[in-house]
């Protein structure tokens, strides 16, 4: 890893089950297909020469605190983790006021997150229309100069490092 780097996992949740009436979707967890796929990240993360990320930034919804937790065999050791209401099924100006907020301290951050939120906001931070979409249970990993705080990394910034 680049000392002058930033590093932004974008994490998709896995496969959800399918709906019952007595769920809301917010109570929706991963599917055993969705286990899988999250399961396949862990695995290609591991193998991968990129930095394990020193915090965890998710949506408060079941899914994605599931796929949190099934992450963790990435993590090198037991990270910080913030389950955030804000980026449940969020649009990309939210995604973009969370970065904001955190801690310049932080030099890699997994992001996890819903569809289409996650692809809009790969789209302004790439500024492309064809930006790649993420799959279930799927990672797109960006890069930024490490010289910005958070708050200060333009959209010209980002750059994709890799795709998962």
């Amino acid at each position: 890893m680049q000392k002058n780097e930033r590093f932004l996992y974008v994490v998709r949740h896995g496969a959800v089950e399918k709906s019952a009436p007595i769920l809301s979707d917010f109570n929706r967890g991963l599917s055993p297909l969705g286990v899988r796929q999250t399961l396949r990240l862990v695995e290609k993360l591991r193998n991968s020469l990129l930095p394990c990320p020193d915090l965890v930034v998710a949506s408060s919804a079941l899914r994605t605190r599931q796929t949190a937790t099934l992450l963790e065999p990435f993590l090198s050791e037991p990270k910080e983790a913030l389950f955030l209401d804000a980026l449940y099924l969020a649009p990309p100006h939210r995604i973009f006021g969370v970065l904001d907020m955190l801690d310049s301290i932080y030099q890699t951050v997994l992001l996890i997150g819903h569809h289409p939120g996650l692809t809009r906001f790969l789209d302004e931070a790439t500024k492309t229309k064809h930006s790649p979409s993420i799959e279930e249970g799927g990672c797109v990993v960006l890069k930024a100069p490490l010289t910005q705080s958070w708050a200060e990394i333009s959209l010209e910034d980002f750059k994709i490092e890799d795709i998962l």
